[in-house]
């Protein structure tokens, strides 16, 4: 029990957050970079991320909820809470401060997406990689991450 909490709270990123929220993901996600635990399938298979059709904006929507919105809450300055993030992402600037100006996301274009880049890159221009756990970024599975870039690609459809 000890383990899962420390592991909700370490992926989870933000302190405040419980650490019973959704533990058996958030110790998926902590897995997932290591070799084959079995964790990277359970988070493609959660997403659906094996399918070869694009993902509909309901499956992005479940991963920014489970995976992004415990620090990305409807007060903060980009809130990625259902309702508000589509609106606030696609065809969006990014605040240069943070992105080094471009597109949080532009539609077509993973490349051109500071969404993408900040969930794919080591060293995005500025800030670090997303997500955020309690000592640093905890990437996201390969899996996970072509979700994300399928969904774009094919022109980033709304709710």
């Amino acid at each position: 029990m000890c383990c899962a909490v420390v592991a909700a709270i370490i992926v989870s990123g933000c302190k405040a957050q419980p650490a019973t929220s959704q533990p058996a993901l958030d110790a998926a996600v902590q897995d997932a970079a290591a070799p084959d635990t079995g964790a990277t399938s359970y988070l493609c298979a959660r997403y659906g991320a094996d399918a070869a059709a694009a993902p509909s904006y309901a499956t992005i929507q479940r991963l920014f909820d489970e995976q992004c919105s415990s620090c990305h809450t409807p007060l903060a300055s980009l809130p990625l809470s259902p309702g508000p993030a589509w609106a606030r992402l696609v065809g969006r600037a990014a605040p240069a401060a943070e992105s080094c100006g471009g597109t949080l996301v532009a539609p077509g274009n993973p490349e051109a997406s500071y969404l993408y880049v900040k969930l794919t890159s080591d060293s995005p221009c500025a800030g670090t990689r997303m997500p955020q756990g309690e000592f640093g970024p905890v990437p996201l599975p390969e899996c996970v991450l072509s979700l994300v870039r399928r969904w774009i690609s094919a022109g980033a459809p709304g709710p």
